[in-house]
């Protein structure tokens, strides 16, 4: 069961270490965001982990962790893992980036590109299911110039991640047994236009060049290895690392 909850963790919260200029508990906490885990989900993990375990008044003690001591043990997790990826350069690079007009309006446009892809799902499934059905790609038309394309390409090579959430959650909507490589030759050349043709009415070109030319600083690679190791690494695991903060702090052995 303990298993299982931490497995669900990770999924909500969305290796050398730099030895010399690691960044400061200060500066970090400065350009530090949260997973997407709302504190709801955290409160039934705890819930159903102290239900299990008979932790004693737990009603109270669940209150008071969530209240005064889940945000300090949670951002201690996430900095115990910054601190062998991140440097104080990285700071320096992300401090200026907040500052660069250019960079913050195609940031809004990313997040709002991101909530739009979100809130789709429905969109996916119904794909999805097409896929399925015809046992073969669905064409999805590509509404933008060529040379937008290219550059969108370019931007969303990196976003393997994304294709295979988005695979996950076709594949227990729609209870498919598609093989996963299968389903991401067939499905995903439609998912990457669908989504192309959203960011054509969001993300401009100067948007696309500005996280092009970002995805090539050292900076940028930093930040890519500290996600990852937080999802992909045992030893840097937030999603392990919290339960086991948890389970301290509620007297739960492993």
């Amino acid at each position: 069961m303990i298993g299982i909850l931490m497995i669900s963790l990770v999924v909500m919260m969305s290796s050398s270490a730099f030895a010399q200029g690691e960044i400061t508990r200060e500066q970090f906490a400065e350009i530090h965001q949260h997973g997407d885990a709302s504190r709801n989900q955290i409160r039934q993990i705890v819930e159903s982990l102290c239900n299990e375990h008979n932790v004693e008044d737990r009603e109270k003690k669940i209150d008071e962790y969530m209240r005064s001591q889940y945000d300090k043990d949670l951002f201690d997790c996430y900095y115990e893992v910054a601190k062998k990826y991140l440097t104080v350069d990285d700071y320096k690079y992300y401090v200026g980036r907040k500052n660069d007009p250019a960079i913050r309006l195609a940031s809004e446009h990313q997040a709002k590109l991101k909530k739009m892809t979100i809130d789709s799902m429905a969109v996916f499934i119904d794909l999805a299911e097409q896929v399925i059905s015809d046992g073969q790609s669905t064409v999805v038309e590509y509404e933008c110039p060529k040379s937008y394309r290219a550059k969108w390409e370019k931007y969303n090579s990196e976003n393997d991640a994304i294709r295979k959430s988005v695979f996950s959650l076709i594949q227990q909507t729609t209870g498919s047994n598609m093989d996963e490589d299968e389903m991401i030759q067939i499905f995903i050349p439609c998912v990457s236009a669908k989504v192309c043709n959203w960011a054509y009415k969001i993300l401009t070109e100067k948007d696309l060049d500005i996280f092009i030319k970002e995805k090539k600083s050292p900076s940028h690679q930093h930040i890519m290895q500290y996600r990852q190791a937080m999802v992909k690494s045992p030893d840097d695991n937030i999603g392990t690392a919290i339960m086991k903060k948890i389970m301290a702090y509620f007297g739960i052995e492993e």
